[in-house]
């Protein structure tokens, strides 16, 4: 079991149980922090990239989601795609800090310019998303 930390469209519980193909209780997604990093709209697509930024004190609002067993880790793995890297990071949550797996981009993303709004994303995409993930997972 590992600890994960998500930034993007996986911090929606139903997002989240969908693609690890288990039921994650909205209980489990703890309110975090990835320090270092800075949050913008990727310039393709709906998604969000992460940059590091030593700058960024606050860093990026996430949620850490704790003991993520195997086979949702790769189901997680698989969803991401190769564009991305699976890297222990340290996070930051009310409790004090911690480390958790991130999907860090393998190359640098080239983003809109524009801060990604999860809650925009989830009015706007969501819907659209969760129909996506279930005629994948369908028989």
């Amino acid at each position: 079991m590992a600890d994960y930390f998500f930034y993007g469209s996986l911090m929606d519980a139903d997002v989240l149980s969908a693609v690890a193909g288990e039921r994650i209780a909205p209980s489990r997604l703890v309110p975090a922090r990835l320090p270092g990093y800075e949050r913008m709209g990727a310039s393709s697509g709906v998604f969000p990239i992460i940059v590091a930024d030593s700058g960024a004190v606050e860093g990026v609002e996430g949620i850490l989601v704790r003991g993520i067993g195997p086979a949702a880790a790769r189901r997680l793995v698989r969803y991401e795609g190769q564009g991305y890297m699976l890297m222990k990071r340290p996070v930051t949550t009310a409790d004090g800090r911690d480390e958790a797996f991130v999907f860090i981009p393998a190359r640098p993303g080239r983003s809109s310019g524009k801060a990604w709004d999860f809650e925009t994303w989830r009015r706007r995409h969501k819907r659209r998303l969760m129909r996506a993930l279930a005629a994948e997972n369908s028989p």
